[in-house]
């Protein structure tokens, strides 16, 4: 009898979705940032039925604009959504990574221990749309011990995270030693989380939000 692999294999969709997403993040759709099916398709070597899907779900993470007449384009976030996106992250983040560092010890340790291991390789990550990606997996890392408790802000969390990726990616291609900040400050996150300090948990998410946001409305206001 065989033994049944514990690893899931990604479907051809996931493929599909990761290639897009890394495509988006590194600019490669042009200035009109039109998602054509075939052409996608036949850059990846598949058919046009997971391609449909995968950009199904990233129009659910705010990537991707569906429209039934015109067809799929990279979205273009307005300084609106991302005030909005962020006014939300403040209030739902702060109070989530408080949360966090009030959770039983173990659970904390071993979820900062993961992170950790994340903040390593974006410590030495010099590209800019993987380093955002092990970012997005490093916050839902410390996210994610607060699912089974706090279910709705997590889904709230996540999704506002991944509207936020392709404005963040963007500002960090044009500065790249925010990323270096960023770093720091994901270690004091998970320091803080580690010995049970709330108020410090919760203060440090703030001021990496405020500070994230501040970054995206000037450089929104330059590029205009």
């Amino acid at each position: 009898m065989k033994s049944l692999s514990l690893v899931e294999r990604p479907t051809g969709v996931d493929l599909a979705r990761n290639s897009i997403r890394t495509a988006i993040l590194r600019g490669e759709f042009g200035s009109s940032g039109k998602l054509t099916l075939t052409d996608i398709a036949q850059h990846l070597g598949t058919s046009v039925t997971p391609i449909r899907e995968a950009l199904r779900d990233l129009a659910a993470e705010g990537l991707v604009d569906i429209d039934p007449h015109k067809g799929a384009r990279v979205h273009d976030p307005s300084a609106t959504e991302l005030r909005e996106t962020y006014a939300l992250r403040l209030i739902l983040e702060t109070k989530a990574m408080s949360e966090a560092a009030l959770l039983p010890t173990p659970v904390r340790i071993a979820a900062c221990d993961r992170a950790n291991l994340l903040a390593d390789q974006m410590e030495t990550e010099p590209d800019v749309p993987v380093w955002a990606e092990l970012n997005r997996a490093f916050h839902a890392e410390i996210a994610f011990i607060l699912k089974s408790e706090w279910p709705r802000l997590y889904a709230l969390i996540e999704t506002l995270r991944n509207f936020s990726l392709l404005p963040v990616t963007s500002a960090l291609n044009r500065e790249v030693t925010l990323m270096r900040h960023a770093d720091r400050e994901h270690r004091e996150l998970i320091e803080a989380i580690r010995r049970g300090d709330s108020a410090e948990a919760g203060s440090i998410t703030r001021k990496h939000l405020q500070r994230t946001r501040q970054v995206l409305l000037r450089e929104m206001a330059e590029t205009e």
